[in-house]
């Protein structure tokens, strides 16, 4: 069912481990910020969600941009940006405490250099691929997506839990975790960038029905 010379392609490799791992932050983040809103900052559970709500809409207003520059600049530099702004934005996180002003700006970065990184790569994966493979290609990419996932819930709940193990732990407790799981998960991201260096350069193609070549 997958053919194993697929990931022989530097690019296609490249692609898929960097996508697992900005999935890792991506949803590692949103686990871990609830937390930190609610028991670390005292939000209601509406006003967090609000205040989560910044990252998704940024990255979603963000992608298409990023999908355009794709075609002229390439993958890689979009990528590579995409994951190291990402760590910048985290370690801005670990240091936001007492108001949500700064979190929300940083979450606004944080979903944009997501938006950023993510429709680049998953077309150069898709455009790394020989046409008789796109459907296994991008059966990979969807299991990566769900892999990144569930590692990236049980990686923030994992650290999370050691310094905030119970529901009475207290604010500098629940916010030391915080800090803990946010420079791990920047450290991801600047795993990701690396790992994105090592795809090529050139531009993408796109074919009239807008899929990668």
């Amino acid at each position: 069912m997958l053919d194993l010379s697929l990931f022989s392609q530097v690019s296609f490799s490249a692609g898929i481990a960097s996508g697992l791992l900005s999935y890792i932050v991506l949803f590692g983040s949103l686990f871990a910020v609830p937390f930190f809103l609610e028991r670390g900052l005292g939000m209601s559970v509406g006003r967090a969600g609000l205040v989560l709500a910044a990252m998704p809409i940024s990255l979603g207003l963000t992608a298409p941009f990023a999908g355009r520059a794709a075609e002229r600049l390439g993958a890689r530099p979009l990528t590579v940006a995409g994951m190291l702004i990402s760590a910048a934005s985290l370690i801005l996180l670990a240091a936001a405490h007492g108001s949500p002003g700064p979190v929300v700006v940083d979450l606004i970065v944080l979903g944009a250099s997501l938006g950023l990184f993510t429709p680049a790569n998953n077309a150069a994966i898709m455009g790394s691929a020989p046409s008789r493979h796109a459907g296994v290609a991008s059966g990979v990419l969807n299991m990566t997506r769900g892999l990144g996932t569930a590692m990236g819930l049980a990686l923030s709940s994992l650290v999370l839990g050691a310094f905030a193990p119970t529901e009475g732990a207290s604010v500098a407790d629940v916010t030391r975790g915080f800090e803990a799981t946010v420079v791990v998960l920047a450290g991801i991201a600047v795993t990701a960038a690396s790992v994105a260096l090592l795809r090529t350069s050139a531009p993408l193609v796109l074919d009239p029905l807008g899929t990668a070549e």
